[in-house]
């Protein structure tokens, strides 16, 4: 019976550890990226781009982006964050 329990637990445990299937960070990614590059293409001025998890900064024709948080799942849609900055300086 004892022997019975820890075949039953070790079972048990065994499933456990095994990672459940998702959507490949990669394919998440992707997604993101062609968004964001899609905005980025019709606002060339703009340098700073954000959704509901994310900052990413435009730094000579290439993106750094914050982490997203555990708390966060990527979506929203990415937006010029400050749109009087890509206008550039008000004139007089």
């Amino acid at each position: 019976m004892q022997f019975f329990r820890a075949a039953i637990t070790l079972g048990v445990l065994a499933l456990l550890a095994v990672p459940a299937p998702a959507q490949p960070q990669a394919e998440i990614r992707l997604s993101l990226d062609t968004k964001l590059s899609e905005l980025a293409r019709n606002q060339p001025e703009c340098k700073e781009f954000r959704n509901a998890c994310q900052v990413c900064l435009r730094e000579n024709g290439e993106f750094r982006c914050s982490n997203v948080s555990i708390a966060c799942s990527p979506s929203g849609e990415w937006k010029c964050s400050n749109p009087a900055a890509a206008a550039g300086p008000a004139k007089r």
